[in-house]
């Protein structure tokens, strides 16, 4: 296995769209935990106002984090990250005509596969190996954006 396999798995559009659905969750439950660990170290005496403290800093932190994608897709005039419908959408229909033109290819299950699940780092691997320019098309190579691109 190659270590561009690890990347490729990392960069599918599915895993990304499921990832940033469950991102506010995992931060919310992150900034929940350490109040309550900071709120357990703190003196009794201290507790109620670095409490309310903690908690404006934490509650504005994780709506900041939340809210950062939208905002700067619209300072930036782009598209945000698709939703999970959008990429299963995408994916049939690469997978459908891919199928029509090569119908007999050893790679099918994965295909069928990667309609609507991810993929596994070997079937990516095999993906590549098998069929880079469509394997390509699939799971895109990701965008080398530098500072001086976003505010185009």
């Amino acid at each position: 296995m190659k270590i561009s396999a690890i990347g490729k798995y990392l960069d599918q559009p599915l895993l990304v769209a499921k990832l940033n659905k469950k991102v506010p969750y995992i931060l919310s439950g992150f900034a929940g935990g350490y109040l309550v660990n900071a709120m357990h170290k703190t003196p009794k005496e201290d507790k109620k106002n670095n409490g309310e403290k903690m908690a404006i800093i934490l509650a504005a932190t994780v709506l900041s984090a939340i809210a950062a994608p939208k905002i700067a897709s619209k300072l930036t005039n782009r598209t945000p990250f698709p939703k999970i419908g959008e990429v299963i959408n995408r994916n049939k229909e690469l997978v459908d005509k891919f199928v029509l033109e090569f119908p007999n290819t050893k790679i099918k299950p994965i295909l069928e596969k990667s309609k609507n699940k991810i993929l596994a780092i070997n079937e990516v691997s095999k993906l590549f190996s098998e069929q880079k320019d469509f394997a390509n098309k699939l799971i895109p190579p990701p965008e080398n954006i530098q500072a001086k691109d976003i505010f185009k």
